[in-house]
């Protein structure tokens, strides 16, 4: 019997050698269990010496996977396989680790250690001022006054928008990815075609754009506060030659960015309380012009009365007309 699955039920922590055993093993469940592992190593390693020991193998872990599907990503990057023939692989998978195997395909399973693991908003940062040559007493005495006038509003200003963002942080979610059986679900109930553009809201590492753009023919597009989650999912999306305009990922908040061309809309429990109401005035506006759909956690058709369920449920999934 492989004694892997009895180290993984364990409460003694695995050594760096079992670590990096498990970590090029050619078992999904292995490689998986170390990632979990390397990760908490490392949020709590007790010196540089720890963490980079984690951060070594952990980059190892993603280089051994890589290498693992490389005959399967080299056939999706030519475009050799994709649509049904890539779901129909994607389902033979055993469905314990599917989600793991899909995230290993698109080379989101490893994200950098180092990579927030929310998009909470950043702080404003100083605005930089440059001052003028003052050629006497009185003029260096003014310009400072003005200057400190304007210092005090800038920061005022600055010390708002901070508020306003710190007030909104708790009602976004931290990321966490869909599952593989609700985004099939999704484009199941939807089935996307060639003249809709599909849209992640709180798109993370671009799991639902990436299996969206190979699977269906729409445009595919995902929106993500974090740059760093932004800047890998396009990272990944390049490696399989997924590319502008079919896939697009952008750096942008929901409440501020541009969804015009939107006509589908995915929304992972992304944000809650007020930042969920002003996305969904936004997407009503839109509804106004043209349908739309929808897919999302429960919403309240009572409170956003403009939303149809068309009762097709799944795990924690709804699928919404307007």
């Amino acid at each position: 019997m492989n004694a892997s699955p009895v180290l993984r039920l364990s409460t003694t922590p695995p050594s760096w050698s079992e670590l990096t055993r498990l970590s090029t093993s050619h078992d999904i469940r292995d490689r998986a269990f170390a990632s979990g592992e390397l990760r908490i190593r490392h949020a709590r390693g007790a010196d540089a010496i720890h963490r980079a020991q984690a951060s070594t193998l952990y980059a190892s872990l993603r280089a051994h996977a890589l290498r693992a599907h490389a005959p399967i990503r080299d056939a999706i990057a030519r475009g050799t396989l994709r649509g049904a023939a890539l779901r129909e692989h994607i389902e033979a998978c055993p469905v314990d680790i599917r989600d793991h195997f899909v995230e290993e395909l698109l080379d989101i399973a490893y994200p950098a250690l180092e990579a927030a693991d929310a998009p909470w908003p950043r702080h404003m940062g100083d605005v930089g001022r440059s001052g003028a040559s003052l050629c006497n007493e009185a003029r260096r005495e003014g310009e400072a006054k003005r200057e400190g006038e304007a210092r005090r509003e800038g920061e005022a200003g600055r010390n708002g928008e901070a508020r306003r963002e710190s007030e909104h942080a708790h009602e976004l979610v931290p990321y966490a990815p869909s599952g593989v059986g609700e985004i099939l679900h999704a484009l199941d109930a939807v089935k996307p075609a060639a003249g809709d553009t599909f849209v992640d809201l709180g798109a993370g590492l671009g799991k639902v754009v990436l299996l969206t753009a190979l699977l269906t023919d729409a445009r595919a597009c995902g929106v993500e506060l974090d740059p760093a989650l932004v800047a890998h999912a396009r990272a990944s999306a390049s490696s399989l030659c997924l590319a502008e305009p079919r896939v697009q990922l952008v750096e942008a908040d929901a409440r501020e960015a541009d969804l015009e061309a939107g006509t589908i809309f995915y929304m992972y429990v992304p944000f809650t309380g007020s930042v969920l109401d002003m996305v969904m005035t936004r997407l009503a506006h839109l509804a106004e012009r043209r349908p739309l759909v929808i897919c999302a956690h429960a919403l309240d058709t009572q409170r956003f009365s403009w939303l149809k369920n068309r009762n097709e449920p799944r795990f924690w999934l709804d699928v919404y007309g307007t």
